[in-house]
């Protein structure tokens, strides 16, 4: 299998595992505006892309889980 047709495979998520991405994107998008950071000063602090974390508070699932797991750090929801 080609590395292009395996990371296509990879993407492939069910109904379910899309909308709790897409959750976890408006969750992260309500801790950013709750705690009154900018787009750009966060996406600094997590040392990406304003882009990239646009598409993370979108739910985009080609997103390393890493970026996730960080951005929940910082705004202290993994205690």
């Amino acid at each position: 299998m080609s590395k292009i047709k395996w990371m296509i495979k990879i993407m492939e998520m069910s109904q379910y595992e899309t909308r709790w991405l897409q959750e976890l994107g408006i969750n992260l998008y309500r801790q950013r505006v709750k705690n009154k950071e900018s787009l750009n000063i966060f996406s600094q602090k997590l040392g990406i892309c304003r882009q990239t974390y646009r598409k993370m508070e979108q739910g985009c699932p080609s997103i390393n889980i890493g970026y996730y797991i960080k951005a929940m750090s910082l705004f202290g929801l993994l205690n």
